[in-house]
């Protein structure tokens, strides 16, 4: 017996292994997480602290598959035997699928128990109940359904001992496995064992978790996003540098809760699952200039800068500024062909570091410096990348230049005057960065904000003369913006996505408690065409497939992706109106007032 074993028994305590694993999906890796704790005895805390050590165990993990198909027990249940993501999910089924608690009791295995919805436990009642047996008697349906605990259960993962062996198949040994597509509608039984590492004595086990059905791979939606051409005279784009770009929040995995999302299937928020359908996506859109927001910095590394570059993309990566975190911190990738363009300079821009310079410039006193601080710090970036083409166009003196801006804007709806003072310093920063290169500029992100707002007004117009809720600090004893009159830039901008119609799309962002416009593609129209824009699915497209909001089994993130086709006119004018207007961004006087309204 071990070391750990003889000390529990000796307090009186029973230590025992539990396990859980997400939904299995075919190609989409799976990990279980097994744990050991003790129960009962009179045990202290930090006695329990040393034995329960995750350094003190080791698991052992065998994968089997079950010997049948766990379709739905409702012989007239309408998915019959397709395991299809979508048509699984719970806002199609409307609601967790079951497991019949009395046929688990009885010995029944997991694969005869199942019902996709209550609707169908319950159409089928009469024939199922003739399954039980050596159980109580039972009158009707309703009654199993009102109580859940003791009589079903949510298919999210059984535990029991591990003798169930007959007829399963194994499949692997190891802690993670990949499902493939001899798994689709089976079960997997994980026997999990625990063993102590300093002599590799057993401690607890083995169990079996019983995982769901495994779904088919993931598939993106079916709805076809349609490039819609706009109409140029032929004259002013014979002969330009044509291009596709794409601007798209991926929605990073250390957003993606339950607890943000809660109408959604966990399995349908795990990043194995929308990376798959992500890919697809960003396959199919074949854009040469791809602009992406939260992209996780691990996943970067691990999975999204190795595909694209399988692709035949070059790219960078910013990430927020927090500290010298790794890992669960999202940022920025820009990635470009590499076969149509190359990087001629790059740069990233932090939000931080612009505050800290400006209060500096304000000449603030150490306590105003801190508020200030303190109100603009929230770790936000930009990317700023020069691309030269690597086509030259008839006629041209060199190969053309090309500004690329990437950033995601602070999302606090709270703090208003935060998103409108990044948005004014972003474009500060690019409209001193392309008038000193004469560059074409094209501007994507998530800004975080409508089209009503006082940012897209700014972005748009230049200046700003409607009253907007960003003036106004909810800090009252610190206001971050100047004057009204001094939020101005001299960069002529226009939005891609309103080339055709005029105005921005209805959302890009679906989710249930917001749906709206917040991500947006800005060029400059004296040196670049818009071609065409990408369409977008409706309200009547998504609602049958989502529900209450994205993510769904067929869209990863909660954000639209957006691409227009470009064409660069060699001979049009440059990006910059007045070369005077706004280019110091200056805050009126020079010192912000304190507690003021310095605007009005």
């Amino acid at each position: 017996m071990s070391t750990i074993l003889a000390t529990a028994k000796q307090l009186g305590g029973v230590i025992s292994l539990g396990a859980r694993a997400e939904r299995p999906i075919e190609n989409c890796e799976l990990m279980p997480t097994a744990f050991v704790q003790i129960k009962g005895g009179v045990i202290d805390n930090p006695t329990k602290s040393r034995l329960m050590d995750p350094s003190n165990f080791y698991f052992t993990y065998t994968w089997c598959r079950s010997p049948e198909k766990s379709s739905c027990c409702n012989p007239s249940c309408s998915r019959g035997d397709s395991f299809e993501p979508i048509r699984w999910s719970k806002a199609v089924l409307g609601g967790p699928e079951l497991m019949c608690n009395v046929c688990l009791s009885a010995g029944h295995p997991p694969h005869g128990a199942t019902f996709c919805s209550k609707g169908c436990f319950m159409s089928s009642w009469k024939d199922h109940c003739k399954r039980h047996t050596n159980v109580r008697k039972m009158s009707n349906a309703s009654e199993i359904l009102s109580s859940p605990p003791n009589e079903l259960e949510e298919s999210a993962g059984i535990v029991v001992k591990a003798d169930d062996s007959s007829n399963w198949v194994k499949v692997h040994d190891d802690k993670v496995y990949t499902p493939t597509a001899s798994d689709v509608g089976c079960r997997l039984r994980i026997d999990i064992t625990a063993f102590a590492v300093a002599d590799n004595s057993l401690i607890a086990g083995p169990i079996a978790l019983y995982t769901e059905p495994v779904l088919a791979a993931p598939r993106k939606s079916a709805f076809k996003r349609i490039l819609q051409p706009i109409p140029h005279e032929r004259t002013s784009i014979s002969g330009s540098v044509r291009f596709r770009i794409v601007s798209y929040n991926v929605l990073a995995e250390k957003y993606a809760t339950k607890q943000a999302y809660p109408y959604c299937d966990s399995w349908n928020l795990q990043w194995p699952f929308r990376r798959k359908i992500l890919f697809d996506e960003l396959e199919e859109i074949q854009g040469d200039i791809v602009c992406l927001q939260e992209v996780q910095a691990d996943h970067y590394e691990s999975d999204i800068s190795p595909f694209m570059s399988s692709l035949g993309y070059d790219g960078m990566y910013k990430q927020k500024n927090i500290g010298m975190q790794f890992g669960k911190v999202d940022g920025c990738a820009t990635f470009w062909k590499k076969n149509k363009f190359c990087v001629a300079e790059q740069y990233g821009l932090e939000f931080n570091n612009l505050a800290l310079q400006e209060a500096k410039a304000l000449g603030f006193e150490e306590s105003e410096a801190r508020r200030y601080m303190n109100r603009l710090n929230r770790d936000n970036i930009a990317q700023i990348v020069v691309l030269e083409s690597l086509s030259r166009p008839p006629n041209a003196r060199g190969r053309p230049l090309l500004c690329i801006v990437n950033t995601h804007i602070y999302s606090n709806n709270q703090q208003a005057d935060v998103k409108l003072w990044q948005t004014m310093n972003l474009i500060r920063e690019v409209q001193n960065f392309v008038a000193a290169r004469d560059l074409a500029l094209m501007i994507c992100g998530d800004f975080n904000s409508e089209p009503n707002s006082a940012v897209y007004e700014f972005i748009m117009n230049r200046h700003i003369v409607s009253e907007h809720s960003e003036l106004n600090s909810d800090d009252r004893r610190m206001q971050i913006l100047p004057e009204t009159s001094s939020i101005v830039h001299g960069l002529e901008l226009g939005s891609a996505m309103s080339a055709a119609s005029g105005y921005e799309p209805h959302f890009t962002n679906y989710t249930a408690n917001f749906k709206g416009c917040l991500d947006y593609i800005f060029y400059t129209p004296g040196r670049l065409k818009i071609l065409a824009i990408s369409s977008l699915p409706d309200e009547n497209d998504l609602k049958p497939l989502s529900g209450e909001g994205l993510p769904c089994a067929c869209y990863p993130s909660d954000h639209m992706w957006l691409s227009c086709d470009v064409a660069m006119v060699l001979s049009g004018s440059g990006a910059i109106l007045n070369t005077d207007m706004g280019m110091g961004m200056s805050h009126g006087s020079g010192k912000m007032k304190m507690g003021g309204r310095g605007h009005k």
